[in-house]
């Protein structure tokens, strides 16, 4: 595929189901990208990821599924609640703890 015929739609999250945490590891705020054409998708909110891993599912392939996609959807299946209840404690990182003092 060429890199012209690309088309990403990027989001920012602003909101969640259930009240999922919104705070990410590296303190930037929450997004997703999407590419249209090869589905492939991008955030920086770990139980978006797995969710939309699972939501996606396997594609079958000759008859037989995909190992690459079956590995990361039983892995998606697996580590969601786990991510999910580790969200629960994350909080965002301040500007202030962003700054780091040569000594």
């Amino acid at each position: 595929m060429k890199p012209e015929s690309f088309s990403f739609h990027a989001f920012s999250v602003a909101s969640s189901p259930a009240g999922w945490p919104l705070a990410t590891s590296d303190g930037e705020e929450p997004y997703l990208i999407i590419e249209e054409n090869t589905c492939y998708v991008e955030t920086n909110l770990a139980w978006l990821g797995f969710w939309l891993a699972i939501e996606r599912g396997v594609s079958r392939v000759d008859g037989g599924f995909d190992s690459d996609e079956l590995l990361a959807w039983q892995s998606a299946m697996k580590l969601f609640p786990e991510v999910l209840q580790a969200g629960q404690t994350m909080r965002p990182v301040s500007k202030k703890e962003w700054i780091v003092e040569d000594n």
